[in-house]
């Protein structure tokens, strides 16, 4: 780790509090006059320190920048270990996590953007992340140490993780729109894709590549004019804010450490609770057929559940279909 690395986190582990020049010098083995030009640097680097006669220098607590050392200050330690990619800007958090889930990388690797040029959405469509603004975030997971026989699960556990990580950190209730977006006052704010690498041999599924993007503060002028019409932010109303680094590891502290002891049927029982529509007439669109009905839930292996004008029930996979009013 880098020496301004290295003060940075001895920061964030006092964010809001001064710590003196001379205990950074002391505690990091290295002279004052090197704390001073580092401080320099990570200023320039966009940090937020404060410096003052007699007492140091601290990490202003509303600095919102998404740093490595932020958040692995707030992983639980059995995750410390863990592999985490953090850049300011990069294409698509899912691209890199799948590349190195090629090269067999840990379980529960982690990679983190501040800014996605190429985020990556269903069916080939761009995801939408603007900078300083959201929670883009990908995982690179082994099957066999998540617990569920149904792997195509995964999906609806982390929008069940995410609706809840945001409920407990700011108390907005999300609502699921099946199967992988999560909307907020009738407007998408989040995404999610999971992606399987698999055996070209044996057509084994060799690890997941899960990606979660969420709209924390982005404003209206920030999205696209096309975007505009369907998404929003978590805060873009409200005005509100939270610390984007100690929500992110809020996230990844739930989502590890459900991982390991999935209860399936409780699963599809919050999802349901959460389902967007659910009890209303849409239409459910595949090619150029449109299949119209109620929603009344989610069968057990994570399908859409409709009845039709007569009565009669039918369940939907999720592959190439959408969901509309």
């Amino acid at each position: 780790m880098k020496t301004k690395d290295r003060i940075l986190f001895f920061l964030e582990k006092n964010k809001g509090h001064y710590v003196s020049g001379s205990k950074l010098a002391e505690s990091l083995g290295i002279s004052r006059n090197a704390v001073w030009k580092n401080i320099k640097q990570l200023e320039s680097d966009g940090y937020c320190i404060e410096a003052k006669t007699n007492l140091g220098y601290r990490l202003v607590e509303t600095s919102d920048k998404l740093t490595l050392s932020a958040i692995k200050s707030g992983l639980e330690n059995t995750y410390q270990k863990l592999p985490v990619h953090v850049f300011d800007s990069i294409d698509s958090t899912n691209r890199y996590a799948k590349e190195l889930a090629n090269n067999q990388i840990t379980h529960g690797t982690i990679v983190v953007a501040d800014e996605q040029t190429n985020g990556k959405g269903r069916y080939g469509k761009t995801f939408e992340s603007p900078a300083s603004s959201g929670m883009y975030i990908s995982f690179v997971l082994d099957p066999s140490l998540i617990d569920l026989n149904n792997i195509s699960l995964v999906t609806l556990y982390t929008a069940v993780c995410v609706q809840q990580t945001i409920h407990e950190a700011t108390g907005i209730s999300l609502s699921i729109k099946w199967v992988n977006d999560l909307y907020y006052h009738d407007k998408k704010v989040c995404g999610i894709l999971t992606e399987a690498i698999t055996n070209v041999e044996n057509s084994e599924v060799k690890s997941l590549v899960v990606g979660i993007g969420l709209n924390i503060s982005t404003v209206h002028h920030n999205f696209s004019t096309e975007v505009r019409k369907i998404a929003s932010s978590l805060f873009e109303k409200s005005g509100q804010t939270i610390n984007r680094n100690e929500l992110t590891t809020l996230f990844i502290n739930n989502f590890l450490a459900g991982l390991s002891s999935i209860d399936e049927d409780r699963l599809i029982k919050l999802y349901d609770s959460f389902l967007m529509w659910k009890n209303e007439k849409v239409n459910v669109i595949r090619g150029n057929q449109v299949s119209s009905g109620i929603v009344r839930g989610i069968a057990t292996n994570g399908n859409l559940v409709l009845e039709d004008s007569v009565g009669e029930i039918h369940t939907f996979n999720s592959g190439e279909i959408q969901i509309k009013k």
